[in-house]
């Protein structure tokens, strides 16, 4: 893990996100998917809570 981090240093584009360990991925991949359910819940009381444009 650490050679992995010392590696990431040198690279080009340097990444946001190390991903290290193999639960990482699958914690990664799954997060923006809940964020969306999560924000598709609060759908319909956020559009009418909106203002005219």
């Amino acid at each position: 893990m650490a050679a992995a981090m010392i590696a990431s240093v040198d690279a080009v584009p340097a990444p946001r996100r190390l991903v290290l360990g193999s639960d990482a991925a699958p914690a990664i991949e799954a997060a923006p998917a809940a964020r969306l359910e999560d924000a598709r819940a609060q759908w319909e009381p956020a559009v009418a809570t909106g203002a005219p444009l």
